[in-house]
C-alpha cells in the first residue's frame, strides 16, 4: 500500500513502592493483546509495538527511542497509538489526542462504530506520545479514568485486586480497531501534523 510505519506503545514501569497494576501493567497487557491480534491478522502496512521504560521518571524511554530513531521517524512514521492506564472495571474510557481536530473526530467516529464512546480531548497528556510530538508525529493516548483503580495510581494500593479481565474489553477492542483502520485503509488516514493550538 505505502511505506508508512505505525507505532503503538505502552510503558511497563511504575513509580517506586507501587505495584502499578492499572498504571501501567494494564496498558502493557492491552498492548500484548494487540500483539496477539495482529500476529493472527496480518495488516497491509507495517506496525511496530514498543514497550517503553522509565515513563514515570520523565518519559525517558520514549525520549530515548525518539532520539535513536529520528531518521526513521522523519521518513516513515505518521502516527503513534499509546496506551496508558487500563483495567479499571468502573469509570470511563478516554482518548487524549495530541494531534489535530480531524484526528480527534476520526478516532471518535470509528470508535463509536464499534460501540465505544470515548471522552475525547485535544490536548497535552504527559505520557509517551509527547516526545514524538516534537517530531510532528501525532498520538492518541487511550486510558481508563474515574474508577477506584485510577484513584489509587501512583500509590501502593494500585494492586491487581482493583482490576478485572472484563475491564480490558474496551481498551483492547478500541486499540485493535483504531490500528486496523489505520493499517488497512487504502489511503493513510492520519496527517503527520500537530494542531497549532498545542504548540
Amino acid at each position: 500500500v505505502d511505506d508508512n510505519l505505525t507505532l503503538s506503545g505502552a510503558h511497563y514501569d511504575s513509580v517506586a513502592r507501587c505495584n502499578g497494576s492499572s498504571d501501567n501493567a494494564g496498558g502493557t497487557v492491552t498492548l500484548l493483546k494487540v500483539a496477539e491480534h495482529f500476529s493472527k491478522h496480518q495488516p497491509d502496512r507495517d506496525l511496530r509495538l514498543i514497550f517503553f521504560g522509565a515513563e514515570e521518571l520523565g518519559l525517558l524511554g520514549s525520549s530515548a527511542f525518539v532520539k535513536a530513531h529520528k531518521e526513521e521517524l522523519a521518513k516513515r512514521v505518521p502516527f503513534l497509538l499509546n496506551i496508558d492506564v487500563a483495567g479499571d472495571p468502573v469509570g470511563f474510557d478516554t482518548a487524549m489526542v495530541l494531534g489535530t481536530k480531524e484526528l480527534l473526530g476520526y478516532v471518535d467516529g470509528i470508535s463509536k462504530e464499534i460501540g465505544v464512546a470515548f471522552k475525547t480531548y485535544l490536548g497535552i497528556y504527559s505520557s509517551d506520545g509527547m516526545p514524538f510530538s516534537v517530531q510532528e508525529i501525532p498520538s492518541v493516548s487511550l486510558s481508563r479514568r474515574g474508577g477506584r483503580a485510577n484513584f489509587y495510581i501512583h500509590t501502593s494500593d494500585d494492586t491487581p485486586k482493583l482490576i478485572t479481565n472484563k475491564a480490558f474489553d474496551n481498551p483492547v477492542k478500541s486499540a485493535v480497531n483504531i490500528l486496523s483502520r489505520v493499517l488497512n485503509a487504502k489511503i493513510y488516514p492520519v496527517k503527520k501534523e500537530i494542531d497549532p493550538y498545542l504548540r
